[in-house]
């Protein structure tokens, strides 16, 4: 299993949900692993909406889970989520494409100089320059797998 529930890489499992215009508005929560729970301070939100969680997130955030869900395309990003008080390294990435699912992986963004850094900063660049990668393949099947 490339992510346990041991690992300091939080992860989150979403269904794109869709407004009249079938623009996803929102994103429900289908699984996370442990250490979402501990990073995020929160009990599992299986079944709940992020905007029910989390209502004063910023756009940001559903804007680049909205165009990974629309594109397949995976992106990563850093950026600050006000609820959580915290800045987030993420890689975004659609799981089964035909049920809209796509999850996030992320990790409390470090400051340079920590050694920590090298080792979330290496997996996020295997990610984004070897999306097929075994190890890549291998971790969006255990991610989709949570959820059957």
């Amino acid at each position: 299993m490339p992510l346990d529930n041991n690992t300091v890489f939080g992860w989150a499992l979403f269904k794109g949900v869709q407004n009249r215009n079938d623009v996803f508005c929102d994103f429900m929560f289908c699984k996370v692993n442990a250490a979402w729970t501990k990073l995020m301070n929160k009990d599992n939100p299986a079944g709940i909406t992020i905007r029910e969680l989390f209502p004063k997130t910023e756009r940001q955030w559903f804007d680049i889970l909205n165009r990974v869900c629309r594109t397949s395309k995976a992106e990563m990003h850093t950026g600050f989520h006000s609820e959580s008080d915290n800045t987030w390294d993420t890689y975004i990435f659609v799981t089964d494409p035909t049920k809209d699912e796509v999850a996030m992986l992320f990790a409390e963004h470090i400051n340079p100089d920590d050694p920590r850094k090298k080792a979330n900063s290496d997996l996020f660049e295997m990610i984004t320059e070897h999306p097929d990668d075994d190890f890549i393949i291998g971790l969006r099947d255990e991610i989709s797998r949570q959820h059957e």
